[in-house]
């Protein structure tokens, strides 16, 4: 059949539907450009907000080098009995050893020498005082800091995750 042969109707009507046709791809085609290019833009934020994170992150060790100047090895035990719960257990088990031998002791003292015990007990009640403080304000910093790693180390398993799951659906 040649042109002549058909309806010129319909042949408007075909020209029209393949005008919509083409103007429907062109759009699919544009949203398709468009997506990616919002995946690639988000990407590229994920990718800047982690390297501010690490540059963060290098300054607070950065300030906390700088907080030590001299006795530079106390650093290194401050930062194991912050981070290291094998050390932190270290710490209690010798306090609680050290305690228990007190308790020996104090009790010796105070029943074979009570003029001694009337000087020393008001030390002996400061001390303890003292060490009730640190061993309570210690236990808390040291939950914190594990609350802030579990969080730090969740929130970047996700990040992974989801730059694993756009790499591969991308």
């Amino acid at each position: 059949m040649g042109g002549a042969d058909q309806d010129p109707d319909l042949l408007a009507e075909v020209r029209l539907l393949r005008a919509e046709v083409d103007a429907f791809t062109l759009r699919e085609q544009q949203q398709h450009r468009a997506g990616a290019e919002e995946r690639r833009r988000l990407l590229d934020e994920v990718a800047a907000a982690g390297k501010e994170v690490s540059t963060l992150r290098e300054r607070i060790d950065q300030l906390h080098a700088a907080a030590l100047p001299r006795h530079l090895w106390l650093r290194v035990i401050v930062k194991d009995l912050e981070t290291n719960p094998l050390a932190q257990y270290r710490v209690h088990l010798a306090a609680m050893w050290f305690w228990v031998f007190m308790t020996g002791v104090v009790t010796v003292v105070f029943f074979t020498e009570s003029d001694l015990w009337a000087r020393i007990s008001i030390l002996y009640v400061i001390l303890i005082s003292h060490y009730a403080n640190f061993a309570t304000d210690y236990g808390a910093m040291s939950s914190a800091i594990a609350a802030i790693s579990a969080r730090e180390a969740g929130a970047d398993a996700k990040v992974a995750a989801e730059q694993a799951t756009r790499a591969n659906g991308a």
